[in-house]
C-alpha cells in the first residue's frame, strides 16, 4: 500500500502530470464552493509582490510558500483535494486572467472539475463571464476574485503581470519561485475523515505532522537500511511526544500555558532556532517545516533524526539531575533563553556548566557577579537587594526571590527527593499577597490606611479578640 508522502512543488510542477498532460483536480461535494473574499485574494497577490521584491533586493529567501494543499490519488488518475481548494482555484482563476502571456511562455492551466455543480462551473472557470455573477454563490465568488485581481493589476504598470507570472511559473525548482506544500494521504486514509478533521474541526496541518511525514519519507530513500530506519524514527517520534505529555517535564521546559498537543512542535522549533533558522521562522505558519524541509536536502532522515534527538537527550539529561532541574527550571521560569542554555553547556564541563547557571542566578535575581564575593559581602548584597525591594512596585521581583529561596532550599536538601512542581507553579495562580508586609511601607494615603485598618479588623473579627481595639477601628 502506497504511504503518505510530503514535499515541496513549485506551481510551475502542478501544470502538468507525469505524462505531459494538463493536472487534473478534483473538488468532491463534502466541500463548500470558492468562498474567498476580495481581501484574501489581494493579500495572496501582496505576498507574492513582496518577495518578488525582497528576492530581487538580494534577500536570502529563494522561494515563496503557501499553505498545504492535501490530496489523495483517485483510480481515475486525478487528485482528489482533501483541503486546499481555495487557494488551488484562485491561482486558477489568476491563470485564467493571465491566460495570454500564460500561452506566451507555452505553459498550460491544470484542470479543475467539480463533483457538484461540474457542469456549470468547469467551463465558467474557463472563461469567467462577470455578467453571469448573480446565476449561483459560486460564481458570484468567483466574479468576485477576478474583480480583485483586476484591481490589483489596475494599480500597477504592463510588467507587473509579466513579473509576476514569471515567478509563479519559474521551471527552476532551485530558483526564485512560488511552492506548496504537496501533502498526499496514503491509500488506507480516509479523505472525508481528513477534510473533517482540517476544516470542521479547524484543525489546519501542524509543523509537526508535516515534519513527521517529512522524516518517514525522507528515511525511505535511505539506502538498504530505509525500513529500518523509517520504523525507528516512528518508534523514538512517540516516546519523545509521551515524554512531552508530561506536565512536570512540559513545564521544566516551557512557560507556555494549556498546550496539551502537538508539544513536540516546541523541540522541532527549538532546534530549529538553534541551527540558526530563527529569521526564516518569523511570519511564517510553516516556517519550522520549511527549516527541516531544506535541511533533509543535503541530510539523511536518520542523521538528522539523530540531531534532534541528542538536543532532547540533553534536556532529558537536565530534567533527570536534581540540582540542574532546579537551576534550569527556575532560569526558564525568568526567561532565559533555552538555546542560550544549551550553547552553553556544550562548551563547557558539567561542573563549569553548574558554577555558570549559578553565576546567572545571582546577576538575575540579585545583580553583579557571583564570583569573587566572600560570605560577609554576599550577605551584604542580598541584604541591601531585598531591604529595597517593596511590595507593589517589585512584585514581580519579590516573587522571583520567593522562588529562589524555594528551590535553594530545596536544592540544600541533598537527602531529600523532593523536587520544586514547576508544571503547578506556572498552572496555577500563586500569589504574593499573604506576605505583603507593612513594615517598610506604610499607607500614607487616606484610601491606603483605611484599606489597611479594614483588613485588620477583618483579622481581628476572625480571632475574637481586641474587642476595644475594634470599635476604635
Amino acid at each position: 500500500m502506497k504511504d503518505s508522502s510530503i514535499c515541496l512543488r513549485s506551481i510551475n510542477s502542478l501544470l502538468k502530470d507525469e505524462q505531459g498532460r494538463p493536472t487534473r483536480f478534483w473538488i468532491p461535494a463534502y466541500q463548500r464552493g470558492y468562498r474567498w473574499a476580495p481581501l484574501q485574494v489581494t493579500q495572496l497577490l501582496d505576498d507574492v509582490w513582496d518577495f518578488i521584491q525582497d528576492s530581487e533586493g538580494g534577500k536570502r529567501q529563494t522561494y515563496y510558500c503557501l499553505q498545504p494543499i492535501v490530496l489523495k490519488t483517485r483510480s481515475a488518475g486525478d487528485y482528489e483535494v482533501v483541503d486546499g481548494q481555495q487557494r488551488l482555484t484562485t491561482i486558477y482563476i489568476l491563470l485564467t486572467y493571465l491566460k495570454p502571456m500564460v500561452d506566451m511562455l507555452d505553459k498550460t492551466r491544470f484542470q479543475i472539475s467539480f463533483e457538484t455543480r461540474g457542469d456549470a462551473n468547469e467551463p465558467f472557470l474557463e472563461h469567467i463571464d462577470l455578467s453571469r455573477a448573480d446565476e449561483n454563490v459560486d460564481f458570484f465568488h468567483i466574479c468576485e476574485a477576478k474583480k480583485a485581481i483586476e484591481a490589483w493589476f489596475s494599480k500597477r504598470d504592463g510588467s507587473h503581470k509579466l513579473k509576476l507570472l514569471q515567478h509563479f511559473l519559474n521551471d527552476d525548482e532551485a530558483g526564485r519561485n512560488v511552492k506548496v506544500i504537496w501533502f498526499e494521504l496514503a491509500e488506507y486514509d480516509d479523505p472525508v475523515a481528513a477534510f473533517t478533521r482540517l476544516n470542521v474541526g479547524k484543525i489546519p496541518l501542524t509543523n509537526d505532522e508535516l515534519i513527521r511525514a517529512l522524516f518517514l519519507r525522507r528515511a525511505s530513500r535511505d539506502g538498504a537500511d530505509a525500513g529500518a530506519h523509517q520504523l525507528q524514527i516512528a518508534h523514538e517520534w512517540d516516546q519523545l511526544e509521551k515524554a512531552l505529555q508530561s506536565d512536570a517535564f512540559w513545564y521544566f521546559l516551557s512557560n507556555e500555558r494549556g498546550l496539551r498537543q502537538n508539544r513536540i512542535g516546541f523541540l522541532f522549533d527549538f532546534v530549529a532556532r538553534l541551527n540558526g533558522m530563527s529569521e526564516q521562522l518569523k511570519n511564517d505558519a510553516y516556517g519550522v517545516f520549511h527549516a527541516f524541509s531544506e535541511r533533509l536536502k543535503k541530510e539523511t532522515a536518520i542523521a538528522e533524526w539523530l540531531s534532534v534527538k541528542q538536543v532532547f537527550m540533553a534536556l532529558e539529561e537536565w530534567y533527570e539531575n536534581r540540582v540542574l532541574y532546579h537551576i534550569v527550571g527556575f532560569l526558564i521560569q525568568q526567561r532565559v533563553d533555552l538555546g542560550e542554555l544549551l550553547d552553553l553547556s556544550g562548551s563547557m564541563t558539567k561542573w563549569d556548566f553548574e558554577r555558570e547557571l549559578r553565576e546567572k542566578v545571582f546577576a538575575h535575581v540579585i545583580g553583579g557577579p557571583l564570583q569573587g564575593l566572600n560570605d560577609d559581602e554576599l550577605r551584604e548584597r542580598i541584604s541591601e537587594k531585598l531591604d529595597n525591594l517593596e511590595y507593589g512596585q517589585d512584585s514581580h521581583k519579590i516573587r522571583s526571590v520567593l522562588l529562589l529561596f524555594n528551590v535553594a532550599t530545596l536544592i540544600e536538601s541533598p537527602r531529600s527527593n523532593l523536587r520544586f512542581q514547576f508544571d503547578s507553579f506556572k498552572k496555577e495562580n500563586w500569589d504574593i499577597e499573604h506576605i505583603r508586609s507593612v513594615v517598610t511601607r506604610r499607607p500614607d494615603r487616606h484610601n491606603e490606611r483605611v484599606g489597611w485598618l479594614n483588613h485588620c479588623l477583618g483579622y481581628l473579627r476572625t480571632q475574637e479578640t481586641e474587642e476595644d481595639l475594634r470599635k476604635e477601628i
